[in-house]
């Protein structure tokens, strides 16, 4: 199914005449199915002789336009309307409430009837994986934590918007708190994001911990509930609140044998599918590619207008290199100014033997910048605790550090200018530690 996102653009003129126009000319193109929506800002504005609009685009791939709207475009530009910065693809509900009254349908789809407008506050959250800018969690929020994984459980997949909703409903939103929220959920194996609008909850597993004792310990992942809780004896919980995170519940057993036994009677108890995993984190890390192979498939390409940002290139310390335009490997922050004349900063790796932008999380962007830099981190390994620390300027790209996360089940730690991983084997942070092009020095603490 074909998504639905919007493309701003700004010209001079009247909301109605400058709706009217487009509109004719896309009936004219007959691009009423890849163009169905037309928002218009209100008619008065601090700003009489400019005009922002937007057009909703239905497209199999979010942020890259139909060929036709790309022919549309060529048209708008001779009528001197032009996209504006940082709006090359946003969503609804990134929109204020004061734009939401003034939408006109073009040709109405059954696509559009799960985009009616709906009072929310404006955001710029829709990309989860920015996270230049964490805040501290919330420690006092530990039910409410909870009853967010309860209720994702419940839900079993949908929309951004409405993950967004329960979060606010539980007083977990604070600023862009529920992209950050949705990484730790991620990474300790609970839920996925499919795709620019929607999340699915992962299946109710129980995940191997690794153990030189050979205990048979399990932590509780994905789809979760009191019941399915409650159904297991021996279980441990250690509160991740302070960390912005649900619960971590450890199930240990006697034997094998007990837990092949027990598992199916819980699923036919709870008629629910319950699957029992191994050691994913070795899994997880035996599959990553170097970090080469990271930035040529965990990197997504972006369409952007660089000649309308402030671009300035990480150096491996800040953003204070300016340049003009970019000619070199490496991240960038690029900074416009919105409508209402605020600084917004984005942040891309740019290529320049492909002469193309990239968007990724946050740390891995900076990671793999800073080895383009020809910085090779130094990691540390603590044994017998299994303590992995790594440098807080060094963090890893966030599939590299779910593997270190579910070897725990817990999310890490910050110790002095670092993080602390529990329960990484050697071998385990060795391994990431080579595919990462890093190098570890193993002591008897991280102190």
């Amino acid at each position: 199914m074909d998504e639905l996102w919007y493309r701003g653009y700004r010209t001079r003129g009247t909301p109605t005449a400058i709706a009217d126009k487009v509109v004719k000319e896309i009936k004219k193109r007959n691009l009423g199915q890849y163009a169905p929506r037309i928002c218009t800002e209100p008619t008065k504005t601090k700003r009489p002789d400019e005009l922002y609009f937007f057009i909703a685009i239905n497209s199999e791939v979010i942020g890259q336009p139909p060929s036709e709207i790309i022919e549309l475009e060529k048209w708008l530009r001779l009528q001197h309307i032009n996209i504006f910065p940082a709006s090359e693809c946003i969503f609804q509900e990134d929109f204020k409430k004061h734009w939401l009254q003034r939408f006109r349908e073009i040709a109405y789809t059954r696509q559009l009837a799960e985009w009616m407008p709906q009072a929310i506050e404006t955001s710029i959250d829709y990309n989860p994986f920015d996270l230049s800018e964490e805040p501290v969690p919330d420690e006092k929020a530990r039910q409410s934590y909870n009853h967010l994984l309860y209720w994702l459980s419940a839900h079993g997949n949908g929309s951004w918007q409405g993950y967004r909703s329960a979060c606010k409903e539980l007083k977990l939103e604070k600023a862009n708190e529920p992209r950050f929220l949705f990484r730790r959920l991620r990474s300790l194996g609970h839920s996925e994001y499919i795709d620019e609008g929607h999340w699915t909850i992962a299946p109710s597993c129980l995940v191997k911990i690794e153990s030189e004792d050979q205990d048979h310990k399990y932590f509780i992942a994905g789809g979760q509930s009191p019941n399915l809780i409650n159904s297991f004896r021996n279980q441990e919980v250690t509160a991740q609140s302070n960390l912005g995170a649900p619960d971590s519940v450890f199930i240990s057993f006697k034997s094998n044998l007990e837990v092949q036994t027990l598992l199916p009677e819980i699923s036919r108890q709870l008629n629910t599918q319950l699957m029992l995993l191994g050691n994913m984190s070795k899994k997880i890390a035996d599959l990553l590619p170097n970090i080469q192979g990271w930035q040529q498939s965990f990197l997504r390409e972006i369409s952007i207008f660089p000649e309308l940002y402030k671009i300035l290139k990480w150096t491996g310390k800040d953003f204070s290199k300016w340049v003009k335009s970019p000619d070199e490997f490496g991240m960038y922050k690029l900074t416009h100014h919105n409508v209402d004349g605020i600084p917004v900063d984005y942040y891309y790796f740019f290529d320049p033997g492909q002469g193309k932008w990239f968007q990724g999380d946050w740390y891995g962007l900076r990671y793999l910048a800073n080895r383009h830099l020809e910085r090779i981190p130094i990691f540390i390994h603590a044994y017998p605790e299994n303590y992995f620390y790594i440098p807080i300027g060094d963090r890893i790209p966030d599939i590299y550090e779910r593997s270190l996360i579910l070897a725990s089940g817990e999310l890490p730690t910050i110790h002095k200018d670092g993080i602390i991983y529990k329960n990484v084997s050697l071998s385990l942070a060795e391994l990431i530690a080579a595919k990462l092009g890093a190098r570890i020095d193993r002591r008897n603490d991280v102190t």
